[in-house]
Order: C-alpha cells, then sequence, then structure tokens
C-alpha cells in the first residue's frame, strides 16, 4: 500500500465524454429480483455514506435478525457493470450471514457521473462509515472484507491495495478511520489500464471493446485514453499501488473471458506474490465474464473458507479447486435451444443499455449482438439455450440504471447456432430487415412490417 497521491487536475478532472447517450439520474433504489425479504435476515436500505452527497453515495446493510453476543465480521460487496451500470440492490454476500456474518452492499457514482477516482473514493468513504458506525450495528470494525465483481472486482482490489495509504483524497469525513480491508475476493475484475490492450490483442478470445471508442467502458472511467496518459492508467490500476501489506487476494476469472482479459488477473497475482501477499488464484477453465461456473456450491464453499481463516482467524486450508470441478464444457445432453430477435423502444438508445444487454448475456452463456438503431430504438439477436434466452429477455424488459424500456417486440427465428459469444456492434445502424407490426413506438413512428412475426411483450 504505498503512498502515492494523485494530481490536482486528475482529482477534478471534469466527466463531460462523448456518450451515446444522454446523462441520466443513477437510481440506487431501483428494485430487482433481489430486493424482496431474506429470511432472518433484517436489512437497513439506503444508509448514507457521504453526509448530504450524492444519492448514489449510500448502502445496504444486511444483519442477522437476531443479533448475537459479539460483533461480527462484515463482508462488504461492490458490484460490477463497467463502472456505469449495476445496482447495490443485488447483494451475493448475504449467503454468509447464517454463518456469522454481516455484510454490505455499497452503490457508487457512475462514470457518466464523475470520472475515477470518483469510485474508490465512494467505496472508501463507504468503508470509513461503516467502521465509525460499527456499535450501532454491532460490527467488527477490525474484521471487513470486500467482495466485488467486473467493475467492482477492480474497486475491492482497489480497496485491498491502496487502503491506507492515501493514495486517493479522502471523502465523505470519518477521515480517523482506516478505510484498509481485511480479505479481498476479486472476480475477474481489471488490474491494470496500461497493460489491458495488448493483452486483449494477444488473447485467443477476441474482445468486445473497441478500447478508446466512444463506447469504452476503461476509457470513460478515466477520462482520458489508453495507452496515452499512463499516469492516469497507473492510478486506476490495483497492480500498481501492490505492498507488501496487502490483505489477503482471493481472485477469480474465467480463461474465455471476452470482457477483461484472463491475463489481468494473472499480472495481479503475480505482483501479489511478488510482494508475498498471500494470494489465492481460481482459475475457470473455458469460462467467460461470470456465469454459471462461478456460482457453484464449490466456489460458494471456497470463499466462505476464504472469508472464515481471514476475518474469523478459523484453522481452514484455502486452495484453489481441481480445475476439472469448475472447467466450462459444452452440455452432453440436448437441451432446447432459441434464438429471438429483439427490438427494444424507450429511452434506452447508449452504451449503457448495450454494456447491460452484453454483462447479462455473457452470464447466462448466450451468442448474439447487440447495437443501436438510428431510429432510437435498441436491436438485438439472441440464441442460446432455451431457458437463458427467456431470462434475458426478462432482464432486457427490466432495463439497466437510468433506462425507461417502453416497449419490447420479439420475434422467434430457427434456430442456428450462429454465433459462440455475444457482442457489440458499434456504429448505429437502420433497423434490420426484419420488420415489425403496426404497435406504435414511442416516437410515433410505426415500424412498417414486411412479414408478420409473432410478437410477445416481457
Amino acid at each position: 500500500m504505498r503512498t502515492r497521491h494523485l494530481t490536482a487536475p486528475f482529482a477534478v478532472l471534469c466527466a463531460a465524454v462523448c456518450l451515446a447517450a444522454p446523462i441520466r439520474p443513477q437510481d440506487p433504489k431501483r428494485p430487482t429480483a433481489q430486493t424482496g425479504p431474506i429470511a432472518g435476515v433484517r436489512v437497513e436500505r439506503d444508509l448514507r455514506y457521504v453526509p448530504d452527497g450524492d444519492a448514489a453515495q449510500s448502502l445496504d446493510l444486511y444483519l442477522p435478525e437476531r443479533p448475537g453476543d459479539k460483533p461480527l465480521p462484515l463482508v462488504v460487496y461492490v458490484h460490477g457493470g463497467a463502472w456505469r451500470g449495476g445496482s447495490k440492490a443485488r447483494c451475493p454476500a448475504t449467503f454468509l450471514i447464517p454463518h456469522g456474518y454481516a455484510a454490505a452492499s455499497v452503490e457508487y457514482r457512475f462514470s457518466q457521473k464523475a470520472v475515477f477516482p470518483a469510485q474508490i473514493q465512494d467505496c472508501q468513504a463507504a468503508i470509513r462509515w461503516l467502521r465509525a458506525n460499527a456499535k450501532t450495528y454491532n460490527l467488527d470494525p477490525e474484521r471487513i472484507g470486500a467482495w466485488g465483481d467486473s467493475a467492482g472486482g477492480h474497486l475491492v482490489a482497489l480497496l485491498g491495495t491502496a487502503g491506507g495509504s492515501k493514495a486517493f483524497a479522502p471523502i465523505g469525513g470519518n477521515e480517523k478511520e482506516s478505510d484498509r480491508v481485511q480479505a479481498v475476493c476479486d472476480f475477474y475484475g481489471p488490474a491494470n489500464f496500461n497493460t489491458v490492450m495488448d493483452q486483449a490483442a494477444a488473447d485467443t478470445v477476441k474482445n468486445v471493446f473497441q478500447f478508446n471508442g466512444p463506447s469504452d467502458p476503461y476509457s470513460l472511467l478515466i477520462g482520458s485514453k489508453l495507452g496515452i496518459d499512463k499516469e492516469k492508467c497507473a492510478a486506476a490500476s490495483p497492480v500498481h499501488h501492490v505492498s507488501g501489506d496487502d490483505a489477503p487476494f482471493l481472485i477469480l476469472h474465467g480463461t474465455a473471458d471476452a470482457l477483461v482479459p484472463f491475463a489481468q488477473s494473472v499480472e495481479l497475482a503475480d505482483a501479489l506474490r511478488q510482494a508475498r501477499v498471500s494470494v489465492v488464484f481460481q482459475r475457470f477453465a473455458g469460462a467467460g465474464h461470470g456465469g454459471a461456473a462461478f456460482a457453484q456450491p464449490s466456489v460458494r464453499q471456497l470463499i466462505k473458507t476464504f472469508f472464515d481463516r481471514h476475518l474469523k482467524a478459523m484453522d481452514v486450508k484455502v486452495e484453489p479447486l481441481p480445475e476439472a470441478l469448475v472447467t466450462s464444457r459444452p452440455s452432453t445432453t440436448r437441451e432446447a435451444m432459441r434464438r429471438v430477435h429483439v427490438r427494444i423502444f424507450g429511452r434506452v438508445q447508449g452504451v449503457g443499455f448495450r454494456a447491460f444487454t452484453l454483462e447479462q448475456a455473457q452470464k447466462l452463456g448466450l451468442g448474439g449482438h447487440v447495437r443501436n438503431c438510428d431510429d432510437g430504438s435498441v436491436e438485438a439477436v439472441i440464441e442460446g439455450p432455451a431457458d437463458a434466452v427467456t431470462r434475458l429477455l426478462e432482464h432486457l424488459g427490466r432495463g439497466p440504471e437510468g433506462s425507461r424500456v417502453e416497449k419490447t417486440l420479439v420475434r422467434d427465428e430457427p434456430y442456428r447456432g450462429e454465433y459462440r459469444q455475444f457482442e457489440i456492434r458499434h456504429e448505429p445502424a437502420k433497423p434490420s430487415g426484419l420488420r415489425w407490426p403496426a404497435p406504435q413506438a414511442p416516437d410515433g413512428a410505426a415500424p412498417t412490417c414486411a412479414r408478420q412475426p409473432t410478437v410477445a411483450s416481457t
């Protein structure tokens, strides 16, 4: 946790980047399927960790309904979403609560609202607030772990490597409290902004992002181009902050990740080992950016064992799972397959919706593509197991943060097995020749119909 200070211009960089969509208010309270009550758990929602701050600077705290005699270790979850979307409403760490933990889920400002280092400043402010209020909620301030996926994995890796170093100017008060964490679980988070382009180019898996393009989440986060401003790239890179007193790490990453190169986690694990920091690196052969491989019971047990050792001082061994247990292979059973062509109308234009579609499709293991149309709609072709396609359509019907889906039109087509992965198509285009029936689009323009497809609302 070597001490580094950001230059003043970087700390106040304006987030006026050229986006494909207008900036919309971030709503940390947006409901999702995960916001319902959890048996045996009491939830304190929308706790502001920055007094009089932005609405996004809030967290949800999950506690046992029956408080124990001793303060509880805490696992803080930070969600992903390309630093531009997602919601604190989803908190996978709640599975630890019956095992003697408390959990928190942190919201933070997205890059369309404030560029880096705003995101890590928010996360560090949340850690300090939780320590300052530990007695109120029966938390142990000396036993705080962090867990995040994708963009959230990047942020918790920064919590683990830059915590306590004052590399980022503190915000939100509680400056007498430490922003260090005692353990980090990093799911496929970016680790080095100075090497990600070269690693993606060398990867056998084609990366979906056009680096330094108008929809590149990496350059949009730092407000500058990758490969040009190496100081900003280094400041945002967990590997740049590694030192010998860093928290122990558990890193999990799939070798077929098309959003964050697998080599990013290899590089971080190597840097931690060279600094003699405890690190367990779980490789998922054939897995992409999330998906079913990461949700296996054995992986949950690995996460629990890791936190048990480092937050509860339990005498348990933490080691990678056998590769055969977590390797993703094509299914040997015949699944019902489905291909759909989708048009989505509303306030959905832009990188946020495309990135959301890509992230959800990757997690479900689906193939296809998504693009903007020049009439303001979004169009996607999706194919894969029928149940997974149906689940993705449900996600698209809700949309990401800041969107308002007004109408979703779906046409089933013969399954082709054409796509092996999901991609963003970056250039806006006219809607394809697969036209839709007469229902009016929100702008009043009725798509004409060359053929009469089956239409369903999700």
